[in-house]
Order: structure tokens, then sequence, then C-alpha cells
């Protein structure tokens, strides 16, 4: 029982950090309708930044300096692929197709150039704090902990953003009715490319965090978006409630998985979890009908 809630404490950890990648995919989904197949790519890039920085620029230093660096860098990289790669496309008769391969192709680009640059070996980031708090008999690392706080920090900070700012209601706006949004003056070119620096911004920060748990390779981004294309859906599709529920079940049942039956089953019971929801209810937990 007590190795039971130990292995439940690490998944919340995690699930931390699957929540704010996830809320990234959805928010950009919710906001631009463009569903960015380059996420997972992004957000290994992010982590082999980290690496670099905290390797050989930053090494020695605390690696947190890498947050501070990294993460504008991947705001202004977000904001290069909309109006570079997706606002020409969104001029174009059938966009939602023509992005769909624009992006996945510049996915698998950054794959290439992560491996021609880093190499094809795995590489480890060191994580925030390598100590451990106890809680009674139980004990959970220190990193774990700090990424629950930075997610529970970043689920308040959004909702008070897109509540309480202009450009979060004016996102509000456009991803509820985007022709209307146009027509009383919300600037939509705008609006997306700073959707899509925040959604890249954010994925940084959960590539930062989970390169701490899991080793980097130029193909581990399509890990992450696939369960981050599972957790969106589950929760239902630019419901950033449902991103955040989904993405701690699954973080815990991918503790509990790997505990049980290893590694290896995480993701095949991911994806029968996902279809068990949808064949309930198929619009997910908080999507609309």
């Amino acid at each position: 029982m007590q190795e039971a809630a130990q292995v439940i404490l690490g998944g919340l950890g995690t699930g931390a950090a699957y929540v704010i990648m996830a809320i990234g995919l959805s928010l950009v989904y919710g906001v631009s309708q463009v569903f960015n197949y380059a996420y997972g790519s992004l957000l290994m890039l992010a982590a082999y930044f980290a690496w670099v920085f905290s390797t050989t620029v930053l090494a020695g230093l605390p690696f947190g300096l890498s947050f501070v660096i990294v993460l504008p860098i991947m705001f202004g990289l977000g904001m290069a692929i909309e109006s570079g790669i997706v606002r020409p496309l969104r001029r174009q008769a059938n966009w939602g197709i023509t992005s769909f391969i624009a992006t996945l192709g510049l996915g698998l680009l950054i794959n290439s150039l992560i491996q021609q640059v880093f190499g094809p070996r795995g590489k480890f980031i060191p994580p925030l704090s390598e100590g451990v708090i106890r809680f009674g008999a139980f004990t959970i690392s220190e990193h774990r902990m700090i990424m629950l706080a930075i997610a529970i920090a970043i689920i308040i900070a959004l909702v008070l953003f897109l509540r309480k700012t202009r450009l979060g209601l004016s996102m509000r706006a456009v991803s509820e009715d985007m022709m209307g949004a146009n027509i009383v003056g919300i600037p939509i070119n705008r609006v997306f490319s700073l959707t899509f620096g925040l959604s890249t911004a954010l994925g940084g920060i959960s590539g930062l965090l989970l390169g701490s748990i899991y080793m980097l390779a130029p193909e581990g981004g399509w890990n992450l978006f696939i369960k981050a294309f599972v957790i969106i859906v589950l929760g239902g599709a630019g419901s950033l409630p449902g991103a955040a529920v989904a993405a701690f079940i699954l973080g815990i049942l991918e503790s509990v998985i790997g505990w049980q039956l290893g590694s290896l089953w995480v993701v095949p019971f991911w994806l029968v979890a996902l279809i068990a929801i949808l064949v309930v209810r198929p619009r997910g937990i908080f999507g609309i009908r």
C-alpha cells in the first residue's frame, strides 16, 4: 500500500509536466484551429538547448538559468513559425490540410537537424533539484514537486491571463468566433502569432522539465507529441481544464503501469485509455458537443 501511494505521488509530478505540455498544444489549437504537428519536436529542441547551456555555456551554474535563456528563444521561434509558415497557408484554399503537412514536415526537419548537430546518442540534462521531500513514510523527489508547483502556478497565471488581460480576452474571442472577432477590430494575425509563441514557450517549459526525467533523443519528440495528443483529445479538444485533468490522470496511469509492467507498456495503455473514454464520451471529458 505504501509503495502504491509512492508511485501515485510520482505520477502526480510527471502529470504536472504533462499538464504544461498539453495546455500549450490545446491553446494553439483552441485559438487558431491549427494542430501543430511539430510541437513534440519543438519540445525536444528546447530540451537540447537546455542541455547545451547546462553542460557547456552555463556549466556549473544552476539549471534554472536555462529557463531564462531558452523560453524567450522558443517564444520567438513559435511566432516565426506562425508568421513564416502557417499564416501564408491561411490565405490559400484547403489551408487545414496544408498546415498539417507543413507542421508535420517541420517536425521531421527539426528531428533531422537535432540528429545532425547533436548526434544520435541519448543525452541527459540535470534536474532542478536532486534532493527528496519526506511526507511521513513517503518520499518524493524535489524535482517532481517543483514540477507540480510550476504546473499549478502556470495554470493559475494562464487563467488570470485569459480572463483579465486584453490579449487573453482577444484570444478567447477569436477561439469562440474568429469572423466576429475580426469584425469588431481584434488583430487576428497578431493574436495568432502571440498564441503560437506562448504555446511554444509552454512546450519549452515542459521539454526542460521532462528532459530531466527522460533521456533526450532526436526522435523522442514524437513520443511526447503522442502523449500530448492523447491528453487533449481525452480532455476535450481545445479545453484547457480538460487537458489539465486528463494530464494528471494519465500521469498517474503511466506511473502505475511503469511500476507494474514496465515502461514499454505505457504508451499502449495510454491509447487503450483513450479508446475506452471516447467510446463512452466521444467529445472527451470537457469537450463541447
